[in-house]
Protein backbone atom coordinates (compact mmCIF):
# COMPACT_ATOMS: atom_id res chain seq x y z
CA UNK A 1 0.00 0.00 0.00
CA UNK A 2 2.90 2.53 0.75
CA UNK A 3 4.91 1.87 -2.04
CA UNK A 4 4.10 4.92 -3.94
CA UNK A 5 3.39 7.13 -0.71
CA UNK A 6 -0.63 7.12 -1.32
CA UNK A 7 -0.66 6.37 2.76
CA UNK A 8 -0.13 9.71 3.02
CA UNK A 9 -2.73 11.14 1.20
CA UNK A 10 -5.80 11.94 3.27
CA UNK A 11 -9.78 11.43 1.87
CA UNK A 12 -9.76 14.99 1.55
CA UNK A 13 -7.13 15.00 -0.73
CA UNK A 14 -8.61 12.26 -2.98
CA UNK A 15 -11.41 14.15 -2.80
CA UNK A 16 -9.77 17.23 -4.13
CA UNK A 17 -8.30 15.12 -7.00
CA UNK A 18 -11.90 15.25 -8.84
CA UNK A 19 -10.93 18.60 -9.89
CA UNK A 20 -7.54 17.32 -11.72
CA UNK A 21 -9.43 14.69 -13.76
CA UNK A 22 -12.27 16.85 -15.55
CA UNK A 23 -8.97 19.59 -16.81
CA UNK A 24 -6.06 19.31 -17.86
CA UNK A 25 -3.87 16.43 -19.47
CA UNK A 26 -7.09 14.29 -18.07
CA UNK A 27 -9.76 16.13 -19.89
CA UNK A 28 -9.55 15.25 -23.81
CA UNK A 29 -10.19 11.49 -22.40
CA UNK A 30 -14.22 11.34 -21.90
CA UNK A 31 -15.68 8.57 -19.90
CA UNK A 32 -19.53 7.64 -20.35
CA UNK A 33 -21.60 8.37 -17.40
CA UNK A 34 -23.11 5.08 -17.27
CA UNK A 35 -19.59 3.40 -16.48
CA UNK A 36 -19.13 5.64 -13.21
CA UNK A 37 -21.97 4.02 -10.64
CA UNK A 38 -23.33 0.56 -10.47
CA UNK A 39 -22.00 -2.87 -12.00
CA UNK A 40 -19.38 -2.43 -15.00
CA UNK A 41 -20.41 -3.76 -18.20
CA UNK A 42 -17.34 -5.62 -19.53
CA UNK A 43 -17.90 -5.40 -23.39
CA UNK A 44 -18.35 -1.79 -22.63
CA UNK A 45 -15.16 -1.94 -20.21
CA UNK A 46 -13.30 -4.16 -23.42
CA UNK A 47 -14.24 -1.55 -25.30
CA UNK A 48 -12.35 1.63 -23.48
CA UNK A 49 -9.03 2.53 -24.37
CA UNK A 50 -5.75 2.51 -21.61
CA UNK A 51 -6.25 5.93 -20.75
CA UNK A 52 -9.88 5.50 -20.43
CA UNK A 53 -9.60 2.64 -17.96
CA UNK A 54 -7.27 4.43 -15.97
CA UNK A 55 -9.58 7.69 -15.77
CA UNK A 56 -12.58 5.16 -14.96
CA UNK A 57 -10.99 3.87 -11.82
CA UNK A 58 -10.06 6.95 -10.61
CA UNK A 59 -13.29 8.44 -10.86
CA UNK A 60 -15.28 5.93 -9.20
CA UNK A 61 -12.68 5.97 -6.44
CA UNK A 62 -13.24 9.62 -6.15
CA UNK A 63 -16.87 9.30 -6.51
CA UNK A 64 -16.91 7.14 -3.56
CA UNK A 65 -14.57 9.20 -1.24
CA UNK A 66 -16.77 12.33 -2.45
CA UNK A 67 -19.95 10.72 -1.18
CA UNK A 68 -18.89 9.69 2.00
CA UNK A 69 -16.59 13.19 3.02
CA UNK A 70 -19.25 15.21 1.13
CA UNK A 71 -19.27 17.75 4.21
CA UNK A 72 -15.89 18.01 4.20
CA UNK A 73 -14.46 21.28 2.71
CA UNK A 74 -11.76 21.18 -0.25
CA UNK A 75 -8.35 20.81 0.95
CA UNK A 76 -7.69 23.59 -2.14
CA UNK A 77 -10.15 26.17 -1.16
CA UNK A 78 -8.58 25.42 3.09
CA UNK A 79 -5.21 26.42 1.60
CA UNK A 80 -6.00 28.88 -0.64
CA UNK A 81 -7.28 30.78 2.77
CA UNK A 82 -4.15 30.09 4.25
CA UNK A 83 -1.87 31.62 2.06
CA UNK A 84 -4.21 34.68 2.16
CA UNK A 85 -3.66 35.25 5.88
CA UNK A 86 -0.29 34.38 5.59
CA UNK A 87 0.14 37.06 3.02
CA UNK A 88 -1.80 39.96 4.81
CA UNK A 89 0.37 39.03 7.55
CA UNK A 90 3.27 39.81 6.19
CA UNK A 91 2.08 43.05 4.47
CA UNK A 92 1.04 44.26 7.69
CA UNK A 93 4.30 43.84 9.11
CA UNK A 94 5.95 45.66 6.02
CA UNK A 95 3.74 48.22 6.75
CA UNK A 96 4.69 48.78 10.26
CA UNK A 97 8.73 48.51 8.51
CA UNK A 98 7.98 51.61 7.15
CA UNK A 99 6.40 53.63 9.84
CA UNK A 100 7.66 56.75 10.84
CA UNK A 101 8.28 56.24 13.79
CA UNK A 102 11.27 54.31 15.36
CA UNK A 103 8.99 52.37 18.19
CA UNK A 104 7.20 50.70 15.44
CA UNK A 105 9.52 50.74 13.13
CA UNK A 106 11.51 48.37 15.08
CA UNK A 107 8.82 46.47 16.92
CA UNK A 108 8.24 45.32 13.06
CA UNK A 109 11.48 44.29 12.35
CA UNK A 110 11.43 41.73 15.40
CA UNK A 111 7.59 40.73 14.46
CA UNK A 112 9.18 39.52 10.96
CA UNK A 113 12.25 37.98 12.40
CA UNK A 114 9.87 36.19 15.32
CA UNK A 115 6.78 35.16 12.57
CA UNK A 116 8.33 34.86 9.52
CA UNK A 117 11.34 32.97 9.75
CA UNK A 118 12.67 31.31 6.59
CA UNK A 119 11.27 27.66 6.05
CA UNK A 120 13.30 25.09 6.22
CA UNK A 121 12.42 23.57 3.04
CA UNK A 122 13.42 26.99 1.15
CA UNK A 123 10.48 28.16 0.24
CA UNK A 124 8.23 30.52 0.85
CA UNK A 125 5.82 29.89 3.31
CA UNK A 126 2.64 29.51 0.58
CA UNK A 127 4.73 27.38 -1.47
CA UNK A 128 4.93 24.38 1.37
CA UNK A 129 2.96 20.85 1.53
CA UNK A 130 -0.50 20.94 3.59
CA UNK A 131 1.72 19.19 6.65
CA UNK A 132 4.42 21.74 6.65
CA UNK A 133 1.96 25.01 6.42
CA UNK A 134 -0.39 23.53 9.24
CA UNK A 135 3.18 23.10 11.63
CA UNK A 136 4.68 26.42 10.15
CA UNK A 137 0.94 28.42 11.10
CA UNK A 138 0.98 26.18 14.84
CA UNK A 139 4.85 27.91 15.20
CA UNK A 140 3.84 30.97 14.52
CA UNK A 141 0.57 30.93 16.86
CA UNK A 142 3.05 29.68 19.66
CA UNK A 143 5.30 32.54 18.90
CA UNK A 144 2.59 35.06 19.35
CA UNK A 145 1.75 33.83 22.93
CA UNK A 146 5.13 34.53 24.36
CA UNK A 147 4.55 37.80 26.72
CA UNK A 148 6.91 40.50 24.69
CA UNK A 149 5.80 39.32 20.91
CA UNK A 150 2.62 39.59 21.84
CA UNK A 151 2.66 43.49 23.36
CA UNK A 152 4.90 43.98 19.70
CA UNK A 153 1.32 42.93 18.13
CA UNK A 154 -0.53 45.10 19.90
CA UNK A 155 1.21 48.01 19.41
CA UNK A 156 1.26 47.58 15.67
CA UNK A 157 -2.24 46.45 15.30
CA UNK A 158 -1.86 42.87 13.81
CA UNK A 159 -4.17 41.33 16.64
CA UNK A 160 -6.74 40.57 13.46
CA UNK A 161 -4.50 39.18 11.14
CA UNK A 162 -3.09 36.53 13.65
CA UNK A 163 -6.59 35.81 14.45
CA UNK A 164 -7.24 35.06 11.15
CA UNK A 165 -3.72 33.42 10.80
CA UNK A 166 -4.98 30.92 13.71
CA UNK A 167 -8.06 29.97 12.08
CA UNK A 168 -6.43 29.27 8.81
CA UNK A 169 -4.33 26.88 10.14
CA UNK A 170 -6.52 25.01 12.84
CA UNK A 171 -9.07 24.50 8.89
CA UNK A 172 -6.50 23.22 7.12
CA UNK A 173 -5.43 20.89 9.85
CA UNK A 174 -8.93 19.40 10.01
CA UNK A 175 -8.73 18.96 6.33
CA UNK A 176 -6.31 17.07 7.02
CA UNK A 177 -7.35 15.07 9.95
CA UNK A 178 -5.36 15.32 12.48
CA UNK A 179 -7.82 17.10 14.77
CA UNK A 180 -11.25 17.06 15.49
CA UNK A 181 -13.20 19.62 13.92
CA UNK A 182 -17.33 20.17 14.24
CA UNK A 183 -18.26 20.98 10.94
CA UNK A 184 -15.75 19.08 8.91
CA UNK A 185 -15.90 15.86 10.83
CA UNK A 186 -17.50 12.70 8.99
CA UNK A 187 -20.19 11.28 10.59
CA UNK A 188 -19.36 7.35 10.02
CA UNK A 189 -15.75 6.75 10.46
CA UNK A 190 -15.80 3.51 9.41
CA UNK A 191 -16.99 4.28 6.05
CA UNK A 192 -14.80 7.04 5.95
CA UNK A 193 -11.60 4.22 6.18
CA UNK A 194 -13.17 2.43 3.98
CA UNK A 195 -13.29 4.65 1.13
CA UNK A 196 -9.75 6.44 1.72
CA UNK A 197 -8.28 2.54 1.76
CA UNK A 198 -9.82 2.42 -1.34
CA UNK A 199 -8.99 5.19 -3.04
CA UNK A 200 -5.12 4.55 -1.80
CA UNK A 201 -5.38 0.88 -3.27
CA UNK A 202 -6.89 1.97 -6.79
CA UNK A 203 -4.65 5.53 -6.97
CA UNK A 204 -1.81 2.22 -6.69
CA UNK A 205 -2.51 0.08 -9.05
CA UNK A 206 -3.06 3.08 -12.00
CA UNK A 207 0.31 4.58 -10.95
CA UNK A 208 2.09 1.08 -11.17
CA UNK A 209 0.15 0.56 -14.92
CA UNK A 210 1.65 3.90 -15.76
CA UNK A 211 5.03 3.37 -14.75
CA UNK A 212 5.10 -0.14 -16.63
CA UNK A 213 3.34 1.33 -19.48
CA UNK A 214 6.02 4.08 -19.74
CA UNK A 215 8.99 1.03 -19.91
CA UNK A 216 7.70 -0.84 -22.03
CA UNK A 217 6.77 1.47 -24.84
CA UNK A 218 8.91 4.02 -27.22
CA UNK A 219 8.47 7.65 -27.97
CA UNK A 220 4.98 8.73 -29.38
CA UNK A 221 2.51 10.53 -28.83
CA UNK A 222 0.76 8.14 -26.16
CA UNK A 223 3.77 7.83 -24.30
CA UNK A 224 3.64 11.92 -23.67
CA UNK A 225 -0.18 11.71 -22.62
CA UNK A 226 1.05 9.39 -20.24
CA UNK A 227 3.74 11.36 -19.15
CA UNK A 228 1.55 14.36 -18.71
CA UNK A 229 -1.33 11.91 -16.54
CA UNK A 230 1.56 10.12 -14.15
CA UNK A 231 2.84 13.42 -13.73
CA UNK A 232 -1.04 14.67 -11.79
CA UNK A 233 -0.20 11.95 -10.02
CA UNK A 234 3.10 12.62 -8.79
CA UNK A 235 1.71 16.38 -8.05
CA UNK A 236 -0.44 15.27 -5.26
CA UNK A 237 1.68 13.21 -3.46
CA UNK A 238 3.93 15.84 -3.38
CA UNK A 239 0.91 17.77 -1.57
CA UNK A 240 1.36 15.35 1.25
CA UNK A 241 4.89 13.75 1.95
CA UNK A 242 5.42 10.98 4.18
CA UNK A 243 7.67 11.63 7.10
CA UNK A 244 11.07 10.96 6.82
CA UNK A 245 12.13 8.60 9.94
CA UNK A 246 14.64 10.05 11.80
CA UNK A 247 17.93 7.70 11.47
CA UNK A 248 19.29 6.10 14.82
CA UNK A 249 22.15 7.81 16.19
CA UNK A 250 24.85 5.85 17.41
CA UNK A 251 28.06 6.89 19.40
CA UNK A 252 31.41 6.85 17.51
CA UNK A 253 33.93 4.71 18.53
CA UNK A 254 37.33 6.55 18.05
CA UNK A 255 40.45 4.04 17.49
CA UNK A 256 43.93 5.04 17.78
CA UNK A 257 46.09 3.73 14.91
CA UNK A 258 49.77 2.72 16.37
CA UNK A 259 52.52 4.36 16.30
CA UNK A 260 55.17 3.07 13.27
CA UNK A 261 58.93 3.62 13.20
CA UNK A 262 60.85 4.69 9.97
CA UNK A 263 63.61 2.33 11.23
CA UNK A 264 62.56 -1.29 11.14
CA UNK A 265 65.00 -2.21 13.96
CA UNK A 266 63.70 0.45 16.19
CA UNK A 267 60.07 -0.15 17.78
CA UNK A 268 58.04 2.51 19.37
CA UNK A 269 56.57 1.62 22.91
CA UNK A 270 52.78 3.83 23.54
CA UNK A 271 52.83 5.97 25.83
CA UNK A 272 51.71 4.70 29.47
CA UNK A 273 53.29 1.18 28.93
CA UNK A 274 55.33 -0.18 31.70
CA UNK A 275 58.77 -0.97 30.75
CA UNK A 276 60.19 -4.49 31.04
CA UNK A 277 62.17 -3.73 34.07
CA UNK A 278 59.19 -2.09 35.81
CA UNK A 279 56.98 -5.54 34.76
CA UNK A 280 59.87 -7.61 35.29
CA UNK A 281 60.67 -6.66 39.33
CA UNK A 282 59.37 -7.62 42.29
CA UNK A 283 57.37 -4.74 43.40
CA UNK A 284 59.45 -2.87 46.02
CA UNK A 285 58.84 -2.89 49.74
CA UNK A 286 56.91 -0.29 51.48
CA UNK A 287 58.60 0.94 54.70
CA UNK A 288 55.88 0.61 57.98
CA UNK A 289 56.51 2.40 61.16
CA UNK A 290 58.31 0.27 64.00
CA UNK A 291 55.54 -0.80 66.46
CA UNK A 292 56.03 -1.76 69.88
CA UNK A 293 55.92 -5.84 70.50
CA UNK A 294 53.21 -6.14 73.05
CA UNK A 295 53.87 -8.01 76.30
CA UNK A 296 53.60 -11.58 75.81
CA UNK A 297 51.56 -12.98 79.42
CA UNK A 298 53.98 -16.07 81.16
CA UNK A 299 52.67 -19.07 80.41
CA UNK A 300 54.39 -20.17 83.78
CA UNK A 301 51.79 -18.89 85.94
CA UNK A 302 50.68 -21.42 88.86
CA UNK A 303 47.40 -22.94 88.54
CA UNK A 304 44.96 -22.79 91.71
CA UNK A 305 41.73 -24.19 92.80
CA UNK A 306 39.99 -20.82 92.11
CA UNK A 307 41.15 -20.68 88.58
CA UNK A 308 40.17 -23.91 87.53
CA UNK A 309 36.55 -23.36 89.06
CA UNK A 310 36.20 -19.95 87.22
CA UNK A 311 36.86 -21.61 84.33
CA UNK A 312 34.25 -24.61 84.69
CA UNK A 313 31.51 -21.84 84.99
CA UNK A 314 32.37 -19.61 82.23
CA UNK A 315 32.66 -22.82 79.95
CA UNK A 316 28.92 -23.36 78.53
CA UNK A 317 27.19 -26.46 78.87
CA UNK A 318 25.98 -28.26 76.18
CA UNK A 319 22.34 -28.84 75.28
CA UNK A 320 20.29 -30.91 73.07
CA UNK A 321 16.97 -28.94 72.23
CA UNK A 322 17.63 -26.75 75.28
CA UNK A 323 18.24 -29.50 77.88
CA UNK A 324 21.53 -29.61 79.54
CA UNK A 325 23.09 -32.85 79.05
CA UNK A 326 25.82 -34.80 80.42
CA UNK A 327 29.47 -34.40 78.73
CA UNK A 328 29.88 -37.87 78.26
CA UNK A 329 26.51 -38.27 76.02
CA UNK A 330 28.04 -35.51 73.30
CA UNK A 331 30.42 -36.67 70.96
CA UNK A 332 32.45 -34.61 68.72
CA UNK A 333 31.72 -34.41 65.16
CA UNK A 334 34.91 -36.15 64.25
CA UNK A 335 34.72 -38.37 61.27
CA UNK A 336 36.88 -41.57 62.25
CA UNK A 337 39.76 -42.54 60.34
CA UNK A 338 39.10 -45.66 57.99
CA UNK A 339 40.69 -48.79 59.68
CA UNK A 340 42.92 -50.68 57.51
CA UNK A 341 42.11 -54.62 56.92
CA UNK A 342 43.99 -57.11 58.91
CA UNK A 343 45.02 -59.65 57.05
CA UNK A 344 45.72 -63.16 59.01
CA UNK A 345 48.56 -65.23 57.24
CA UNK A 346 47.58 -68.79 57.03
CA UNK A 347 50.46 -71.34 58.46
CA UNK A 348 51.35 -74.63 57.02
CA UNK A 349 50.04 -77.65 59.57
CA UNK A 350 53.02 -80.15 59.40
CA UNK A 351 51.62 -83.54 58.14
CA UNK A 352 50.36 -86.37 60.29
CA UNK A 353 51.68 -90.17 59.33
CA UNK A 354 48.79 -92.28 59.30
CA UNK A 355 48.72 -95.67 61.12
CA UNK A 356 48.01 -98.55 59.64
CA UNK A 357 46.01 -101.01 61.66
CA UNK A 358 47.03 -104.58 60.57
CA UNK A 359 43.59 -107.02 60.93
CA UNK A 360 44.38 -110.19 61.79
CA UNK A 361 42.07 -113.09 60.72
CA UNK A 362 41.84 -116.39 63.26
CA UNK A 363 41.32 -119.18 61.04
CA UNK A 364 38.79 -121.31 62.45
CA UNK A 365 40.23 -124.88 63.67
Amino acid sequence: MSRNGYTGVPLAGFCSFGDALQSGAWAPITVSAGLLTGPLDTAALDRLGIFSQWKLRLERAVGAALAVGSSAQPMVELDSVWDNAQRRLELLIEVAERAPDAPTQAAGTRLRARLLPAPAVGRSQTQMAYPQEVAYGKAQILVARQPDVHADIVATGLVSVLTEVNAATRALDEGLGSTTGTTRRLTDKAEARSARYACVSVFNMVHDDMVWFLSNTADSPERTTAESLLQTLSDLLSLFPLPVPTPRTTAATTTTAPATSPNPDVTIIPAGTPSVAAITSPPAATPTAPTAAAPTPSTTAPTTAASKRKTRRASPKPTIRGKAVRKSTVKPMVKAPAKTPVVKKKTAKPAVKKKTVKKTVKKRG
